[in-house]
């Protein structure tokens, strides 16, 4: 699998392409289909796809999203699996893994302002659960439902590519936030 690389500037052409043939898929439809249900071409579909990169204005990605039938947002989502010792982004740990243990370096150059709202959520989730080791950790996210579910009929450390559906993720942590 190629590594998505955050720091190219092709890498969210990357994302998007990736979401794009995902989505288009999971309608059931072809390249030639969804070209003539957003009047494009079916090559500038499959140049997406193929990610023979094309420039494309918010505007083309606001009429994939209206025919794919999706929040403009899940084309820049990138997916979680279900892989042996809990969720994981493959992209993301394929950026990171070379640290194994050791601390992750502070980025080069400006560090992004997050806004306070976000900035509380993230010390609400390492006041939670940041006094827990990773072996705990592992075995909390096995008892929920979305990595339940996901890994289906794997057995237990066999690696596993399953997708974990954002809707069972949102579900299930809307009733652990709401107490139910």
């Amino acid at each position: 699998m190629k590594l998505f690389d955050r720091n190219n500037e092709n890498y969210i052409y990357e994302v998007v392409s990736k979401n794009i043939k995902k989505q288009r898929k999971l309608k059931g439809l072809t390249q030639e289909q969804l070209a003539q249900k957003i009047a494009y071409s079916t090559q500038f579909i499959s140049n997406i796809e193929s990610k023979n990169h094309q420039t494309f204005s918010l505007g083309t990605l606001w009429r994939f999203s209206r025919v794919l039938d999706i929040d403009i947002k899940e084309l820049f989502n990138e997916e979680f699996q279900a892989w042996a010792h809990g969720p994981a982004n493959p992209d993301i740990y394929n950026l990171y893994k070379h640290y194994g243990f050791s601390a992750i370096d502070k980025p080069d150059g400006s560090i992004p302002t997050l806004d306070k709202a976000l900035i509380d959520f993230l010390y609400e989730i390492w006041n939670t659960y940041g006094i827990f080791d990773g072996k705990y950790l592992e075995l909390l996210t096995h008892k929920e439902l979305p990595w339940i579910e996901a890994r289906g009929n794997c057995k237990e450390g066999e690696p596993c590519s399953n997708i974990i559906r954002k809707e069972t993720m949102k579900s299930f942590f809307s009733e652990k936030i709401n107490g139910n």
